[in-house]
């Protein structure tokens, strides 16, 4: 019983000391090299600001999106509906 406990632990620190790199494990390494020469080729193509709006009768999408040089991204996205009513007795999309 004893030796099943000292392989244990010894187990669980060898699997412990051998998740503690500070470097990342790429899943695959191949494929974040070809991101990273794509990024350092088009990265700069990037920068700046795109937006979509997509208009119709009875709705409104809007998108913003904006691309940083040091890689971040931020953005805003907006949908607005609108429905018939009934004014003077007339059928109509409000403004």
């Amino acid at each position: 019983m004893r030796a099943k406990n000292i392989l244990s632990i010894l187990f669980i620190a060898i699997s412990l000391n051998s998740c503690s790199s500070d470097e990342p494990q790429w899943a695959d390494p191949e494929a974040h090299e070809k991101t990273v020469k794509l990024n350092e080729q088009y990265g700069p193509l990037m920068v700046g600001t795109w937006q979509y709006e997509n208009i119709s009768d009875t709705q409104r999408y809007f998108e913003r999106l904006t691309f940083q040089a040091d890689g971040t991204l931020t953005g805003m996205r907006k949908w607005q509906t609108r429905k018939l009513v009934t004014i003077d007795g007339e059928q109509r999309y409000p403004i």
